[in-house]
């Protein structure tokens, strides 16, 4: 089911994101992709609050009386889910997700605003553009507290409910942008349609949330402000946060950043490759991601064979789904480009290449750092702090001398310089796994890969 919500969500690049590069001009581009670049980057946060939430709505599921750090003495102290832990932890969710999306408002309404006017101004439509605008900080928003919904859900391993129907979804919003692109072909109005989806699903997902469980969400009574609680849960909670933002929101900024120094052709290619990479990222998480919620609760009750043997195989696919993306995406992306009469030109080879193995050892070291997290002790944010920090320096070293190639090679210095290696000792260390035994197809693809890149630049 998480397959075939990414196969819906994939529509996008294979129908609507043609269509788009051929209908707007190359400054009307230019705003587009970079509000989707802001929005992606703002939606990091999420990634933090939405794994912590889901982490420990599992250990209640499974029948724990705490939040605390799993350790193999931890016991079981309920026979099924630990509903009083459950209504605990939905009351406090609500409150930091409400205050994490007023903080969200005024970060998108201040620094993104500041981020978008260059690129704004260059257009003649203004007016419409600056509309478009006000609606994405509104809903992007709302989106992030429904978000409150999915993490129930997932944490009780709805993750095939949740899925499905969010597939059916994502099919006709396709249908949506196709037809405002044919009809209404405006930036505003691809903007309004993309987004108001983003509160037709938390609708959804409130009654999604309703059919499971016996509809025991509405049963749920508030703890007013547990303040022990609501420490301990942000305590987990920014860690992540800081974590998503550091490490997969780095990305989004080199493209952001770079808005701001390059030319609009130069920047479009750019953005456009990290559209496209951000799409291959997100089908490729399927096996694993879609099982966190389960690991989550196998680590709960320690059963580890059972934990390797799942993490194993679906680390190794997620990896070759996404090394086989983006190497036929690198052979084929220019010639599909021509034949649609994009007005926006693919990367050079040698900058697709470096930025998908950049993407990928990250991809490795985020799919250990998750096993990892499943024990609920929280690293992620150090981490992170210090591949970010390789990578400015890096990116500060780079820059004037590889310019736009200083942003992959810096990516790849920093995860193989600290975040890949640290996350995947801390990760085998805690499953009592051997680097080699874990690890070795991960490994022979990502050779196999280099190797293959390697004879098509010199065909």
């Amino acid at each position: 089911m998480t397959w075939f919500s990414f196969s819906s969500k994939a529509l996008n690049l294979l129908l609507v994101l043609p269509l788009i590069l051929r209908t707007f001009s190359e400054k009307e581009l230019a705003v587009y992709f970079l509000f989707v670049t802001i929005i992606t980057t703002s939606n990091i946060i999420d990634f933090g609050f939405k794994s912590t939430f889901v982490r420990v709505f599992s250990y209640a599921n499974a029948g724990l009386d705490s939040i605390d750090v799993i350790k193999t003495k931890t016991k079981i102290s309920f026979e099924g889910a630990n509903w009083g832990l459950v209504e605990r932890i939905f009351s406090s969710m609500k409150k930091i997700y409400l205050a994490i999306s007023l903080i969200l408002v005024l970060v998108l309404s201040t620094i993104g605003t500041y981020l978008v006017t260059k690129s704004i101004n260059l257009n003649d439509n203004t007016t419409t553009l600056w509309g478009a605008w006000v609606f994405v900080i509104v809903t992007s928003a709302i989106g992030f507290y429904g978000k409150i919904y999915v993490c129930y859900l997932e944490g009780f391993n709805r993750v095939a409910l949740i899925k499905k129907v969010e597939g059916y979804f994502s099919f006709i919003t396709v249908f949506s942008k196709l037809v405002v692109l044919y009809f209404w072909p405006t930036i505003l109005a691809l903007i309004v349609v993309e987004k108001i989806w983003l509160v037709i699903n938390l609708i959804r997902n409130f009654y999604l949330s309703k059919r499971i469980n016996d509809n025991k969400i509405s049963s749920f009574k508030s703890w007013g402000f547990d303040v022990p609680f609501l420490r301990k849960l942000f305590n987990l909670a920014w860690k992540n946060g800081v974590s998503g933002i550091l490490s997969i929101g780095l990305t989004n900024f080199t493209g952001i950043i770079y808005a701001q120094l390059g030319s609009t052709t130069s920047v479009n290619s750019y953005l456009l490759s990290l559209r496209v990479l951000n799409l291959l990222r997100d089908f490729s998480k399927a096996p694993f991601y879609s099982k966190i919620p389960l690991l989550t609760k196998l680590r709960a009750e320690n059963n580890l064979e059972k934990l390797v043997v799942i993490s194993k195989k679906n680390m190794t696919l997620s990896s070759a789904i996404f090394l086989i993306g983006a190497i036929v995406t690198g052979a084929f992306s220019r010639e599909i480009l021509e034949f649609i009469g994009s007005n926006v030109q693919f990367v050079e080879y040698d900058l697709w290449h470096l930025l998908s193995i950049a993407f990928f050892i990250h991809r490795y070291g985020g799919m250990h750092m998750q096993l990892y997290l499943t024990t609920n002790h929280i690293i992620s944010h150090i981490v992170d702090m210090v591949s970010a920090l390789l990578f400015v320096l890096l990116t500060l070293l780079l820059f004037k001398t590889f310019r736009l190639y200083a942003f992959p090679m810096a990516m790849i210095g920093s995860y193989l310089g600290f975040h890949s290696w640290v996350s995947a000792k801390y990760s085998l260390k805690s499953i009592k796994q051997s680097f080699w035994k874990f690890d070795r197809w991960n490994i022979v693809l990502f050779i196999l890969a280099i190797v293959i890149l390697v004879i098509s630049n010199n065909a």
